[in-house]
């Protein structure tokens, strides 16, 4: 075999697959065609390692295609010779064929590789196009067929040729990213930098040790609009929100793209990292630059509310959405209702009335639609907080009569049509309580992993409660009703002022519900309306946790023998919050674990939603709870308690799944983002706090609740 370039081959990199082929030929002198077959086979190997420096260097690719080609070319004259020498000749079997018709392909490949080099375009393309008919290396064809268009070019052909290879399903990686390369120079010679670029970054991120891709990237990026977009959305991707600030800012200093363009990339820093004074002020600077520009008004006054309401200045935003309201758009009806409902998040019921009830006449006078609706839900869930439940029936109706399909709207209707609910809490419980107590369900509050959840009044008093009942589909059942009273019995003798008692139990139609203490909402609710709260916040709220942790951990009975009771489901929806985060409440101590128990649901952690498996101790997945120690329960509850105070801090979670395989792996392996990484005014030693919380090894974690709060009385906040 003799190729043009192999007195080239050292200085090209080739020099040792030389010395193999002169090998190869020496085992096929000598009739061994088996030696010589694996010989050759290895050299094909050993060249596609060279393919990514073949992909961008013409003249090393001249060498290596010339290599590759005669390497078939002689596999299939092995192919032939051992034939022949085996007297099989006159009855060629199909395979032969097929093997000659490879040898006619590489001829004809090789000449159009030698009318490509000689600038001979045309008749190049015509040879690769009759070895690809041959069956000869189609992708390879393919890929030069679209280079000579290039060459003559016909950009449009060629790069339409190479495209459509690329997006075959038999090439395998290395055909992909020399289809990248030579699509990347197709477009940068077609004077498409932007395309060329993205197409370079794309092969540089499938191969990042391709020099070439790699300054081709940088040199076309300096001036590329694209380019600089790119690289915000990386800096946001991997959460580093300065350096995507600061590209921002050179942007709109080089007046680079219309600012217009920038502020969702701004938003999106805000997105993750809500406090970044820097964002918030070069959007609102950004919306007032364009208001003074004379862009619209109505809908830039809009944009500019929502932008301050989510940075936190809520007078700011009341004044921008009451801007809006007083012209008559389009848009004035959406005004009213975002900020109703930034009223409600505040909890400011009050001035949520008082805004809406002034529309009322206005809103009855509107055709209905999605946004009336939305008006009568917040008057009727405005009125439900204030407890003036008929007038919320009153709204909660008209928002149906608008969507009777709306589940929500009407749920909120269906729960008046319920009969009342009896006390039983003095024949199961022996309470003192009359035994002719009964409750009026109010509302729905929502429902978690187990229960619904109402607020009911008790009838006699007027005072309002809660009551839980359990999801249908674990309701049912002697067994369950006996489950439920002696769970209550051994609640109702826990006094502690972080932990929500239960007052009673009452039956309706055969299911029962337990009544407690009212509460406000749960922490889960008020981090969706404040994203997490301030450090001291937490830190309040973590002190009033753990003195509900150590009380249960080491709580006694009526009779005062030790009945220690563990959580075992601590999670955001668990904590109630009401008029200061340092009065929040643990609420169902042991009643998903015992339950589960009971209904032998514990070895199945699969079954369990990605919200319950995000606050799961490692140890959970691995070990059901009924057969762990004691002290290995406590240390599950300071693990999971460890994420509730991540979450109220940051407002994220450091294990996201998605599945429950994902959170078992996640939990026992990976160390989850230190909180300070996210807010980084948080202390040293409460984030030391919270990372102990969720050491992997139980006995490394917090010994007791106990310990954790007198650690956290030192931190200053």
């Amino acid at each position: 075999m003799q190729s043009d370039n192999i007195n080239d081959s050292s200085a090209n990199g080739l020099s040792e697959i030389q010395e193999k082929i002169n090998e190869a030929e020496l085992y096929l002198s000598q009739g061994l065609f088996d030696e010589a077959r694996q010989a050759y086979q290895q050299l094909l190997k050993e060249l596609g390692s060279h393919s990514q420096r073949a992909s961008t260097d013409p003249a090393f690719r001249q060498t290596y295609e010339s290599f590759r080609g005669s390497i078939r070319e002689q596999l299939a004259l092995i192919e032939r010779q051992e034939a022949e020498f085996h007297g099989q000749t006159s009855e060629a079997k199909p395979e032969e064929h097929v093997a000659a018709q490879e040898g006619e392909g590489s001829v004809a490949f090789n000449r159009g590789q030698a009318f490509l080099d000689i600038g001979l375009f045309a008749e190049a393309i015509q040879e690769f196009q009759n070895a690809a008919t041959s069956g000869f290396q189609p992708i390879e064809c393919s890929l030069q067929i679209g280079k000579a268009h290039i060459q003559l070019g016909q950009h449009r052909e060629g790069l339409r040729i190479l495209e459509k290879t690329y997006k075959q399903k038999d090439s395998d990686d290395t055909d992909r990213n020399v289809l990248l390369g030579q699509m990347a120079v197709g477009y940068e010679t077609a004077g498409d930098m932007e395309k060329a670029l993205e197409l370079y970054q794309q092969l540089a991120a499938s191969d990042p040790t391709h020099r070439t891709a790699a300054k081709k990237v940088e040199s076309l990026a300096k001036d590329s609009d694209r380019y600089q977009l790119n690289v915000v959305k990386l800096h946001l991707k991997n959460e580093q929100f300065s350096k995507a600030i600061k590209t921002l800012r050179h942007m709109e200093s080089e007046q680079q793209v219309p600012v217009d363009r920038l502020v969702p990339l701004y938003e999106q820093v805000l997105e993750k990292d809500p406090g970044n004074a820097d964002a918030i002020e070069r959007v609102a600077a950004i919306y007032q630059q364009m208001l003074d520009n004379g862009s619209e008004k109505t809908d830039i006054s809009l944009k500019l509310a929502r932008h301050l309401l989510r940075a936190g200045e809520f007078d700011s935003a009341a004044n921008e959405y009451l801007e809006v309201m007083l012209e008559d758009t389009p848009y004035k009806l959406t005004a009213l209702t975002e900020l109703g409902e930034a009223w409600l998040k505040k909890q400011d019921y009050d001035r949520t009335l008082e805004l809406m009830e002034d529309a009322l006449p206005w809103i009855e006078s509107i055709k209905p639609g999605p946004e009336t609706l939305k008006y009568y839900y917040l008057m009727g869930t405005a009125c439900e907080k204030k407890n003036l439940y008929d007038q919320a029936q009153t709204y909660f109706q008209r928002a149906a009569s608008i969507d009777p399909t709306h589940e929500v709207i009407r749920s909120k209707v269906q729960t008046q049509t319920q009969g009342p609910l009896l006390s039983k809490g003095k024949g199961l419980l022996s309470l003192h309580v009359d035994t002719d107590l009964q409750y009026e369900i109010q509302a729905e509050l929502g429902q978690d992993e187990i229960h619904q959840i109402f607020r009911v009044r008790e009838v006699s008093s007027g005072t309002f409660r809660v009551a839980k009942t359990l999801l249908p589909q674990l309701s049912g059942g002697a067994k369950v009703k006996d489950f439920i009273v002696k769970w209550a019995y051994e609640q109702v003798n826990m006094e502690n002022r972080n932990i929500t008692r239960v007052l009673d139990v009452a039956e309706s139609d055969g299911q029962y519900y337990l009544i407690m203490e009212d509460f406000g909402s749960t922490l889960e609710d008020l981090l969706k309306e404040k994203t997490h709260l301030s450090i001291a916040e937490a830190v309040s709220l973590a002190r009033a946790l753990l003195n509900a942790l150590a009380y249960a951990h080491s709580h006694r009975g009526a009779d005062d023998t030790l009945r220690k009771i563990f959580h075992l489901a601590l999670n955001s929806k668990r904590v109630v919050v009401s008029d200061q985060v340092s009065n929040a409440k643990i609420t169902d101590f042991g009643l998903v674990f015992q339950l589960n128990n009971m209904l032998d649901l514990t070895a199945n952690y699969e079954e369990l939603s990605a919200f319950e498996l995000a606050f799961m101790a490692p140890e959970l997945f691995n070990r059901p709870p009924a057969r762990m120690p004691d002290k290995m329960k406590q240390a599950a509850d300071l693990y999971s308690f460890g994420l509730v105070f991540y979450k109220a801090l940051t407002g994220k979670l450091p294990f996201k799944g998605p599945s429950p395989e994902d959170f078992k792996k996640q939990h026992n392996e990976k160390y989850p983002v230190p909180p300070r990484v996210f807010i980084s005014s948080i202390p040293a030693k409460l984030d030391e706090a919270i990372l102990k919380c969720l050491h992997k090894d139980p006995k490394k974690r917090w010994r007791t609740p106990t310990e954790l709060d007198l650690a956290l009385e030192k931190i200053p906040t």
